[in-house]
């Protein structure tokens, strides 16, 4: 199976395509991302609105920022209450140790 020109000339094309879709995606303004405009095209999104999805999807985006600052400061804590009870853990183990240690020590043979 051999490739032609035409077909390395055609996947180059889809490629440059794609890499410039998700390009304006990440960068361009939100009214002017290619995922807006095509559901404006579409009509699932009617051009006036965009004023109003725009505050809605900033004011769900703020909440979602929210949430993930408070999910990220429970992960925090649990992982220093995870850590801080190994700390106690091994604690425990070593004074286990030292009363098993002490009392065949002191026991009469």
């Amino acid at each position: 199976m051999s490739i032609t020109v035409s077909t390395v000339a055609v996947l180059g094309t889809v490629a440059a395509l794609g890499y410039g879709l998700v390009h304006l995606e990440q960068t361009s303004p939100f009214a002017q991302k290619p995922s807006i405009a095509l559901r404006v095209w579409a009509g699932a999104l009617p051009t006036a609105d965009l004023p109003r999805v725009l505050e809605e999807t900033t004011r769900d985006l703020e909440a979602l920022k929210a949430a993930k600052a408070q999910t990220q400061a429970a992960i925090t804590a649990h992982r220093d209450a995870g850590h801080a009870m190994s700390l106690h853990l091994q604690q425990l183990q070593g004074r286990i140790t030292e009363k098993q240690a002490g009392q065949w020590s002191s026991s009469p043979q």
